[in-house]
């Protein structure tokens, strides 16, 4: 079980043979998020370390204007960054810098390391619909959450490369059934090694917190906003599946559920949300630079599933057919062997022959 704010050693993410060492994110960009979540420093304190890091500071800039953590005027420097967007979403913005950055250096083995991140920013887009939406107070904040929330699988892959095809066939399944294969494979699910890891790199603890139990039916943790920040990053989870899972078995039925749970100013739709969270990926793919294929609609996901439903039952239907076929020419084949059997039975006894 998961504790909240649970300090655990970092370092490690596997779950038994075979694992593998992570690399940790550039000492400056932590310095930044710590620095960032610190209510004591000072803007300019914290520009200054952030001026330290030249990657850093070309990822803030690019961000800074980017539809996700926009402020609506235009930010040519550090400086101005740091004064407009303020210390908690300088955060935000690190920490999505730094697991991009560390990403970069692993080997996901069979798992696709370019879906994966076409996936995460999925969730990250509906995170920030969401967020938009329902009137979160800071709907940077959930994308970061969406983007991240799943990076254990990502760990998990890079640690353990011989369960890696196994979590790649399972991108396409429900959340549930992700969480139960990825126990099954090695004892632990995706929340948990990235609670291990990102205490462990010093990520913000809400942040930490939130993904942790971004699976969870029941949220209760101590900080309201944490909890709905985890409430959301549920719901992202669930509205992503709809396309991930090409909106098969009862994922839409979920996703309206714990939808319908969130604390809004007004009704939430599901096909909304799956609608603008496509036109979120198409601007912020570019800004993140995040290659994704063709996104479908939510029509176009239900008209695919009411195929394949349709086409379920046609092979029922057939199936049937043939099983009723086989049946009759059973019946025919017991028939003709009992004329048989009975025209032998006559002839035994009047044949003197026989």
């Amino acid at each position: 079980m998961i504790e909240p704010h649970t300090a655990l050693a970092g370092g490690r993410a596997g779950g038994g043979g075979g694992d593998r060492d992570l690399p940790t994110p550039p000492v400056g960009v932590a310095l930044v998020i710590r620095a960032a979540s610190d209510p004591t420093i000072s803007l300019h304190d914290l520009g200054r370390l952030i001026e330290k890091e030249p990657t850093l500071t070309v990822n803030l800039l690019k961000l800074s204007n980017s539809a996700a953590y926009s402020t609506g005027r235009e930010v040519r420097s550090v400086g101005q960054a740091t004064m407009l967007l303020g210390a908690r979403t300088i955060r935000n913005i690190s920490v999505a810098h730094a697991v991009r950055a560390m990403s970069e250096r692993v080997n996901t083995g069979e798992l696709d390391a370019k879906l994966f991140w076409e996936d995460s920013l999925r969730r990250a887009c509906a995170a920030l619909v969401i967020a938009r939406q329902a009137g979160y107070e800071d709907p940077s904040e959930a994308f970061t959450v969406g983007l991240i929330q799943d990076l254990g699988v990502l760990m998990m892959a890079a640690t353990r490369p011989d369960v890696s095809g196994r979590l790649q066939q399972l991108r396409t399944e429900p959340s549930q059934a992700r969480v139960l294969g990825e126990t099954n494979l090695i004892g632990r699910a995706h929340t948990e090694l990235f609670v291990n890891m990102g205490r462990g790199w010093g990520l913000p603890p809400d942040l930490v917190d939130a993904v942790a139990f971004h699976h969870s039916d029941v949220l209760a943790l101590p900080d309201r906003r944490t909890n709905r920040l985890a409430h959301i990053a549920r719901a992202a989870d669930l509205i992503a599946d709809i396309t991930q899972t090409h909106a098969s078995g009862d994922v839409v039925l979920r996703a309206k559920a714990v939808v319908g749970q969130l604390e809004a100013r007004a009704k939430l739709e599901v096909d909304g949300l799956v609608d603008a969270t496509v036109a979120e990926m198409t601007a912020q793919s570019k800004d993140l630079e995040i290659h994704i294929g063709e996104q479908p609609s939510y029509q176009e996901l239900m008209e695919g599933a009411n195929k394949a439903l349709v086409q379920i039952n046609v092979s029922y239907e057939e199936l049937t057919q043939q099983l009723e076929q086989a049946l009759r020419e059973k019946e025919e084949l017991a028939a003709q062997l009992e004329k048989t059997n009975e025209a032998l039975r006559r002839l035994a006894t009047t044949d003197p022959l026989t």
